[in-house]
């Protein structure tokens, strides 16, 4: 646990608030349900369906074409 928390601070998902013996830990994410929107047919969800689209296509790809590059992968 302490190893996934240790990443997790790293890379800026969460931050730790403090360095005492059972430190606090506050998200810098935002948690939802998506089951909640995705059945509803509002224009919520083709937003996000467009998006998720457009996120694979254009920035995705390259992220993981990089970090198969990366000496360190």
């Amino acid at each position: 646990m302490a190893d996934e928390l240790k990443i997790l601070v790293e890379y800026g998902y969460i931050d730790r608030l403090d360095n005492g013996k059972d430190p606090k830990y506050r998200t810098n994410m935002y948690i939802t349900d998506c089951r909640i929107r995705q059945n509803d047919g509002c224009k919520w969800t083709e937003t996000m369906k467009n998006a998720a689209g457009f996120l694979c296509d254009r920035l995705y790809t390259k992220v993981f074409k990089d970090f198969d590059a990366s000496p360190d992968c």
